[in-house]
């Protein structure tokens, strides 16, 4: 247990790490729709900033950004200030954060009024809470030792 206490920067980095992959994911499928035998698809980052922008994507996608300057922020604070409380409460709000954006994510075909959700959409979804979950394992080592 004090192993991965010690091992606090590592859930941190891969938090951080994870949330930086979903900038990429989302230039995959966000939404599939299929209109009388036509199909068409949109990406994530065209449903974010093209032309067919939508708020709900767009929230998500300031969310995971939020989220990930967070984790990265915890990293830093775990170098720069000695006081551990301040690096733990980072994280969990990136975790936070990360958690709303992957929920906003798995609800882009709603806002987007209707189709299958995309590869984009998802794997982001998936990546976001597994961040979540990654980001306050540290926090949830504290409570566990107090």
């Amino acid at each position: 247990m004090d192993k991965l206490r010690k091992m606090s920067v590592c859930f941190y980095g891969s938090a951080a790490l994870l949330a930086f992959i979903c900038f990429f994911v989302s230039f995959g499928a966000g939404v599939n729709v299929s209109i009388l035998g036509m199909t068409g698809t949109a990406s994530v980052y065209d449903l974010t900033f093209g032309d067919g922008m939508e708020g709900g994507v767009l929230t998500a996608w300031i969310f995971l950004l939020i989220a990930f300057i967070c984790f990265a922020g915890a990293i830093a604070l775990k170098y720069t200030v000695k006081e551990e409380l301040c690096n733990l409460g980072t994280s969990a709000l990136g975790s936070l954060f990360a958690l709303v954006s992957g929920i906003l994510y798995f609800c882009t075909s709603a806002f987007v009024g209707g189709g299958s959700l995309g590869a984009g959409a998802i794997f982001d979804g998936i990546l976001l809470i597994l961040a979540a979950i990654v980001g306050c394992v540290p926090l949830c080592l504290k409570l566990i030792k107090k």
